[in-house]
């Protein structure tokens, strides 16, 4: 009941710029398709329910859409807005990403949690407590 409530009330979230369409579903003859040219949104509650973006390496998934997300997001919780951001990658370029989108917005960078292995990162050691036996056997495994 309550993923139905969800799924059919208003929202009235903000709506965050995804980019345009590039018209190639239109193109293909997809009758739901928007139109070339035309902006994309999706709202906060949409965001909530997860998105995945697939490309190959160097394609321009962070410049082109993670990046410019994130420096929106960033605005509405500098307006007000309760929103965090929980980002991973497996280049470690995120973080950068979102502490320099932080200091553009006028923001301390205090904002940001860093989990990782920088000099300033909240570390978290995953082999703690582990004898080379028993990390060989995970690794093996």
């Amino acid at each position: 009941a309550d993923q139905v409530h969800f799924a059919t009330r208003v929202d009235r979230s903000p709506l965050i710029d995804l980019g345009v369409a590039s018209g190639l579903l239109e193109h293909r003859g997809h009758l739901l398709a928007p139109m070339k040219n035309t902006p994309v949104r999706m709202s906060i509650v949409d965001l909530l329910q997860h998105v995945e973006v697939l490309g190959g390496s160097g394609e321009g998934k962070s410049r082109n859409f993670y990046v410019p997300v994130v420096r929106q997001l960033i605005q509405l919780r500098k307006a007000g807005y309760p929103i965090s951001i929980y980002a991973t990658d497996d280049k470690g370029a995120i973080g950068d990403d979102i502490a320099a989108e932080v200091r553009a917005a006028g923001m301390s960078e205090d904002e940001v949690l860093r989990i990782g292995t920088g000099p300033n990162d909240w570390r978290i050691d995953l082999c703690a407590g582990l004898g080379p036996v028993e990390l060989a056997e995970i690794i093996r495994s």
